[in-house]
């Protein structure tokens, strides 16, 4: 790869709203500044060395355990050259966020994408209650619509006679 193309992907994965990293087995050997960001931290440097299990909840919500859910991403990226999945971590401040991860295997090193969509989970996870308050409230909104207007009608009625 030309010196050209290394900065093209360099900025490219520097400016991206996705973080990166590449990982041998689980350590992390590099990732973008997004990606620490993400986690809560300054800078990429903090996170290399560090292991992805290790910024992740000990279970996940389908009640495996972190590391063996990653194994198991991990070896389905690397029969099938590339694996999509969701995935919890905790932020440095040891907030939990939901991840989309893109695994993508190159030999003994593993590419990963990774976007926060914890915005997004939280909508669908209120969007039953959110639901069903406006049912709630639709019903004494409709009553009151249907009396106001019987009583505009009533009303009408009696400045026409």
């Amino acid at each position: 790869m030309g010196a050209d193309q290394e900065i093209m992907n360099y900025l490219l994965m520097e400016d991206s709203l996705e973080g990166f990293l590449t990982m041998d087995g689980f350590k992390i050997v590099n990732c973008n500044n997004r990606f620490a960001k993400m986690v809560g931290y300054n800078s990429r440097e903090e996170l290399i060395g560090s292991k992805l299990y290790e910024l992740s909840p000990m279970i996940q919500p389908d009640g495996r355990k972190s590391k063996d859910l990653l194994n198991d991403m991990m070896k389905k990226a690397f029969s099938n050259g590339k694996y999509r999945f969701e995935f919890q971590l905790i932020t440095n401040d040891e907030k939990i966020i939901w991840t989309k991860v893109l695994f993508i295997k190159e030999g003994d090193i593993t590419g990963g994408v990774i976007r926060d969509i914890t915005m997004l989970k939280n909508l669908e996870k209120n969007k039953d209650s959110y639901s069903s308050n406006l049912k709630e409230f639709s019903f004494p909104i409709n009553r009151l619509q249907d009396q106001n207007l019987d009583n505009s009608r009533y009303h009408f009625k009696n400045i026409c006679l």
